[in-house]
């Protein structure tokens, strides 16, 4: 990554996306989760945000079940369906944010939108994208619109 914040062309797209996620897992998590607040019970909150229910209720379970003793799972929702009242209700300090969808404009259009949409639901949450393939295009737009991991 250049010094102002471009991806540097790195050749393939493989070689993009690997470069670009070498230098967005080299921010520190302090950095990018801010001052952590005191919790009654010492869990860091999550919400799951998805496109795709199927995988939504999976992957919520998963998160709901984690044995490492960090984490909360405070709510699930599908992004069309009352994600955005529900991450509005619940100010999660971790937004995971399921995108699938095929390669292509339209699904970074609406990754996008679902991130704007995140934000503005729950603005003090750190969005993480749970993303199915390595568009560089997605990812350095992702990245730009505030996705602090993916």
């Amino acid at each position: 990554m250049t010094s102002d914040g471009e991806v540097a062309d790195q050749g393939s797209e493989g070689d993009t996306a690997a470069a670009l996620s070498s230098e967005v897992a080299r921010r520190p998590l302090t950095r990018v989760l801010g001052p952590v607040p005191a919790r009654s019970n010492g869990l860091i909150r999550v919400a799951v945000v998805v496109d795709d229910p199927m995988l939504g209720s999976g992957l919520a379970l998963m998160v709901a079940n984690a044995r490492c003793g960090l984490v909360e799972l405070v709510g699930h929702a599908a992004l069309e369906v009352g994600a955005v009242v529900m991450l509005a209700e619940v100010r999660p300090e971790v937004v995971i944010f399921q995108i699938s969808g095929s390669r292509g404009p339209a699904t970074v259009k609406a990754a996008l939108a679902g991130v704007r949409q995140i934000q503005e639901a729950s603005p003090a949450s750190a969005v993480i994208a749970l993303v199915a393939h390595d568009d560089p295009e997605l990812l350095r737009e992702l990245v730009g619109a505030g996705v602090t991991r993916y």
